[in-house]
């Protein structure tokens, strides 16, 4: 029980250290629950501004369906090789349609507890928007928000995704 206590409270830490740190730059470095990010200049929505249109927040008006989720493995941020084809198509869509801009759904199964699962849906959009960026698509185009486990759409392999969506 205490062992319990003790996992609970280092993952409330970590996932305060992870939400609170600001330093500008936008790298990213692998620990062992995947990519952390150690500062971002994104424009990060919370579940409820995406759900609420009065919310004004931009991403109130985001249709998702044109681009195939990528998915993840179990506790992991990190995108599959298989996956590359996908982030190559949202990639070539911006460049393309220099006005658009994309919101990055971070997904999770529903395993782990809902803080946790807030913070690895997090980390897997920002895993994405990360390739997008190497890609040379401006912070600014590309939005992130985790839904952590609240999105379910069948069985655990498909929950653990990254849905886009562009911004109307």
């Amino acid at each position: 029980m205490k062992k319990h206590h003790l996992l609970t409270a280092l993952l409330a830490i970590s996932v305060a250290a992870f939400f609170g740190c600001k330093s500008g730059s936008d790298s990213m470095t692998t620990g062992p629950g995947g990519p952390e990010l150690e500062g971002s200049d994104t424009e990060q929505a919370s579940a409820n501004d995406i759900d609420n249109p009065e919310s004004g927040h931009p991403s109130g008006s985001a249709s998702f369906g044109k681009f195939s989720a990528i998915r993840f493995e179990t506790d992991s941020a990190s995108i599959r090789p298989g996956d590359r084809g996908t982030l190559n198509q949202v990639g070539d869509y911006l460049k393309n349609n220099p006005s658009a801009k994309i919101l990055v759904a971070g997904n999770c199964d529903e395993r782990g507890t809902a803080e946790y699962n807030r913070a690895l849906g997090q980390r897997r959009a920002q895993a994405a928007r990360s390739a997008l960026r190497s890609k040379g698509i401006s912070a600014d185009r590309i939005s992130t928000v985790s839904y952590g486990e609240d999105k379910p759409v069948g069985s655990w392999e498909q929950n653990r995704r990254d849905d886009f969506g562009i911004i109307e």
